[in-house]
Order: structure tokens, then sequence, then C-alpha cells
């Protein structure tokens, strides 16, 4: 049960990593978010990088990889890598988490690079580094 939750949960997590900020509705017409929702993180004070927060840290490393904003808006991005720690609690192998972000926009390097800096900044205890 823990595990089809685990994917229900990465999968919709995958499923919201294709918008660039704007919501579509039910009958297909797009709306924009507040720009206030998606600058408000850009009004804060930038501190050094020995201050910077996990979420800092992933979110550089996503842009450092092409996945944001191309792919997805740091805030999708970051649900994205709190669901891959949800599906690794879960029990779920690598190649299980791989195979579930296959389903999305991303290249096999942006999977291996989204995969890595969620389990580096977000749920270190599942990081296996990269040779």
């Amino acid at each position: 049960m823990r595990r089809a939750l685990a994917v229900t949960g990465l999968t919709m997590a995958l499923a919201g990593c294709s918008g660039t900020g704007d919501e579509q509705t039910p009958s297909g017409a797009t709306t924009e978010r507040p720009a206030s929702a998606t600058t408000t993180a850009a009004a804060a004070p930038t501190p050094s990088p020995q201050q910077r927060t996990p979420e800092q840290q992933f979110i550089d490393a996503v842009e450092d990889a092409g996945i944001v904003p191309q792919h997805a808006s740091a805030p999708a991005a970051v649900e994205l890598a709190l669901a891959i720690c949800v599906a690794y609690g879960a029990g779920q192998s690598t190649p299980e988490v791989m195979a579930t972000l296959a389903g999305g926009s991303l290249s096999l390097g942006q999977m291996l690079d989204l995969e890595q800096a969620a389990t580096r900044f977000y749920c270190p205890r599942y990081h296996v580094p990269s040779p």
C-alpha cells in the first residue's frame, strides 16, 4: 500500500513538472499565476553560499542541469524531489523511481541529475554519489 501511494505521489508530482507557472482549467483554458506567487523568493536577500538552504542548493543544481525552468518551475521540481524521497522511503528501488520519472519530458541525464539532487539535498540517506 505504501509503495502504491509513493508511485501515485511521484506520478502526480511528475505530471505537475511540465508547467511553466500557468495553470490549466478543466475546460482547457490557461490561467496565469499571480506574479507575487512566482517572484516572492526573488525579493528575499540571497544568503552567501555557506548559508544557502538545501532547497536553494537543490534549485541551483536543477537549474544547472537545465530542468528549471525549461521543464518545470522551481516549486514543481521541489515537489518532485520530495516525491522521490517518499518513493525511496516506501521501499522503491532506483530503477523503479527512474521508470516513473521516464514518463515525463526529461532526458535520461536530467532524470539522473534530478534524482541525485533530490537525494543529496532532501533525503541524503538514499543518496548514492554518481561515479
